[in-house]
């Protein structure tokens, strides 16, 4: 096998060889690109320039020197860092156990094979498994003696057991992102009890060959779809690199924003007026009488002075997740620490905010732009990740997202009118007392009321049970 430096002498040797052919191809190219020069006579007025052993040589030269777009991960490149992977594979292989999958069992087995031969000096590669030896590998691992190259065997190995890692046909115990993704499924007993439930709510057969039928027909119908539309469609095409084909969509243009819609956002920037966050919330407390919504605990009918300046306060106070002190004003009833103390215990739940919000949409529903966005049947749903620097019951470990802390991670629904209808914390992970975390698989419509409201269903699954939730934006 070359070394890299053998490689760099080689290629610099044969430079001066394929800038002469390639120089000798520009000239062909020039002359079949001349529009002046007839299609007809093309061949004829090529081989007057240039002999056809000429351009035939020129032709091998540029095919046997040439090198294809570097791939940093193609098998050749990979074995040119052999003796800088061979200081770490001694302890992978030690502290990686693997389990598999059905998937994996053939990964499996080469990984046991590394396992078992790392300390022999003369190991028996004849024995090695090959079924998991792509085609790019075969012909490195396999020399032409029919021996087997346990260098490139061991990057063989690597490279699959990665991928299979990614595909979870390997798994590994204990651990958070590479353990088995079948340990959260329900089993035995729990599943036969929910089985019913779960495939009713998500609207699957119990049984396993109705729905391979059905995705049968869908992926079929598909394919031939995508097959007849090939040869016309111009986002899509298939092109030969790295050695196997691969298919390659066209992004989308660039759609520049035309002058007017420029202007437009000039002149909607220059109305909008600049105002601090309290006066907005008390804006549009004046707009609607939302905060009349806020009602006692126990006294419904119980009315204070300037309830709706006490309400906004510990709103922007919850909200902004500032305290109540910076809103404190000794001089105004209606601010003190003690007023808004006793508003935020009596007044804030989940009731009354629920309330509120519900006049908020009805009022939102009701505006022209609103109604001009659409008429509320399709929704959008986007989660936001937050780490969570305190302890909490509700933040949990993800080293993907949130590093060496613990974080949440907020689900907000919002319908095609711009109106958010539904939120909810999802809780990443598992605590330590077993504490299920919820995932949503299937959100929905069911319809919409007589009064012109949309009614949602939501599925959310945990590694014990099933939760199904309807609501409707009222």
């Amino acid at each position: 096998m070359e070394s890299q430096e053998k490689r760099r002498r080689r290629r610099l040797r044969t430079i001066g060889d394929l800038d002469v052919a390639a120089r000798l191809l520009r000239n062909v190219g020039l002359v079949v690109l001349d529009s002046a020069r007839s299609e007809h006579t093309l061949r004829r007025e090529i081989f007057k320039q240039f002999t056809r052993e000429q351009v035939e040589h020129a032709v091998a030269t540029v095919g046997e020197l040439a090198r294809p777009p570097e791939n940093k991960q193609a098998p050749e490149a990979l074995l040119s860092r052999y003796s800088s992977v061979r200081q770490f594979v001694p302890l992978l292989l030690e502290t990686i156990t693997p389990h598999a999958a059905d998937g994996g069992r053939a990964v499996l087995a080469a990984w046991e094979f590394l396992r078992r031969i790392e300390r022999m000096a003369t190991p028996p590669m004849h024995e090695a498994p090959l079924r998991i030896v792509t085609p790019a590998w075969r012909r490195l691992v396999v020399r032409a003696d029919k021996s087997i190259d346990r260098r490139a065997y061991t990057f063989c190995v690597l490279q699959t057991l990665l991928a299979a890692f990614k595909r979870r046909d390997l798994y590994v115990t204990p651990s958070q992102r590479w353990g088995d993704p079948r340990a959260q499924l329900l089993t035995g007993e729990a599943w036969q009890a929910q089985r019913t439930l779960v495939c009713r709510t998500l609207g699957r057969d119990e049984l396993p060959e109705p729905e391979l039928a059905r995705l049968k027909q869908e992926l079929d119908a598909a394919y031939r779809r995508t097959a007849d539309n090939l040869p016309t469609n111009e986002a899509v095409h298939i092109e030969r690199a790295h050695g196997r084909y691969e298919l390659v969509l066209s992004g989308l243009d660039k759609l520049d924003e035309p002058p007017s819609l420029i202007g437009l956002k000039t002149l909607v920037a220059q109305r909008l007026p600049r105002v601090e966050l309290p006066e907005l919330l008390l804006e549009v407390q004046a707009w609607t009488g939302f905060a009349s919504d806020f009602t006692h605990v126990n006294e419904h009918g119980a009315r204070a002075d300037d309830l709706p300046i006490s309400v906004c306060a510990v709103l922007l106070a919850e909200v902004c997740n500032v305290g109540l002190e910076p809103l404190v004003r000794p001089e105004m009833p209606a601010l003190t620490r003690a007023r808004l103390a006793w508003i935020q215990q009596s007044y804030i739940r989940a009731d009354t905010i629920t309330t509120a919000n519900n006049r908020l949409v009805d009022v939102h529903a009701a505006l022209p732009l609103t109604k001009a966005l659409g008429g509320g049947e399709l929704a959008s749903a986007d989660g936001i990740r937050f780490v969570v620097p305190v302890r909490s019951v509700h933040a949990g470990a993800n080293p993907k997202y949130f590093g060496r802390g613990k974080g949440v991670t907020y689900i907000n629904y919002t319908s095609a009118g711009s109106i958010g209808f539904f939120g909810f914390v999802v809780r990443v992970g598992k605590s330590a007392g077993g504490q299920a975390s919820w995932r949503v698989v299937w959100i929905e419509v069911l319809g919409v009321t007589k009064a012109g409201y949309q009614r949602w269903k939501l599925v959310a699954r945990s590694s014990f049970k099933t939760r199904v939730r309807t609501w409707s934006n009222k």
